[in-house]
């Protein structure tokens, strides 16, 4: 098996055992159970959960889809992180219908505003990592 299919199987798995972690803080959101009283504790608990649950979901779904875009028009979008966002605001509006919950367009800002920073530093990271590469590559000038 080529090494690039082994980091991508590495990628799934991993962003499959991450979605379903966030499942369980879906449903444990929808039924009452998050421990509220300690969550309060942090400033905008649910604004940084959106931000930081929803980033780390980007960065690894973008990966196990290996980096897959769309073609929409002029721009290119990424497959997982577009599947992610469709699911992201499927589930807020689910909120709507949850007595213990309350849908918001401030969380969903949130979120997406952590897809893009989790999606932009991945990517950053990526060009430093392929740059490092091209460097050691690169013939040694005397």
């Amino acid at each position: 098996m080529k090494k690039s299919a082994i980091v991508r199987r590495k990628w799934i798995v991993t962003s499959s055992v991450y979605l379903l972690v966030l499942l369980g803080i879906f449903m444990a959101a929808n039924l009452g159970w998050l421990p509220t009283a300690l969550l309060s504790k942090i400033p905008r608990y649910d604004l940084w959960g959106h931000f930081l649950l929803y980033g780390a979901a980007a960065y690894l779904i973008h990966r196990a889809f290996g980096k897959r875009m769309l073609r929409v028009g002029r721009f290119s979008l990424s497959l997982g992180i577009s599947i992610l966002i469709g699911l992201m605001v499927a589930e807020e509006f689910f909120q709507m219908a949850l007595p213990r919950r309350t849908a918001s367009l401030v969380d969903l800002a949130a979120g997406c505003f952590g897809i893009l920073v989790f999606y932009g530093w991945g990517e950053s990271r990526d060009r430093v990592a392929r740059k490092k590469l091209d460097i050691k590559k690169s013939p040694r000038v005397k």
